[in-house]
């Protein structure tokens, strides 16, 4: 399953990972494209975990990777795109058109 999370550049937001397992999975973030694990902005709940942003760049976008593993069959992951948009106010005939990164 891939969906896609729009933030707007500067602003700040979350990828959030809610998992229902027993016995409880170990939920990990990683960024899609290299497989490296996330270990900072994370934000531990019950069943859950939060990745969370403060100060969007564009180099936070892509793809980022949730993965449950409750050590019971297989690793279960799905893939969030994180898209940066960027306001710009652009007016012509009295519409405001948003422009992305």
């Amino acid at each position: 399953m891939t969906s896609d999370v729009q933030i707007e550049e500067k602003s700040s937001g979350s990828l959030n990972c809610i998992v229902s397992s027993n016995p409880a999975s170990v939920i990990t973030w990683r960024r899609h494209d290299n497989g490296i694990e996330i270990l900072e902005g994370l934000v531990k709940g019950n069943n859950s975990l939060s990745l969370n942003f403060t100060d969007v760049s564009r180099e936070d976008a892509g793809r980022y990777r949730c993965s449950a593993n409750n050590g019971i069959g297989n690793v279960v992951y799905t893939v969030v795109t994180l898209v940066v948009t960027c306001k710009f106010s652009l007016f012509f005939a009295n519409i405001d058109y948003g422009i992305k990164c």
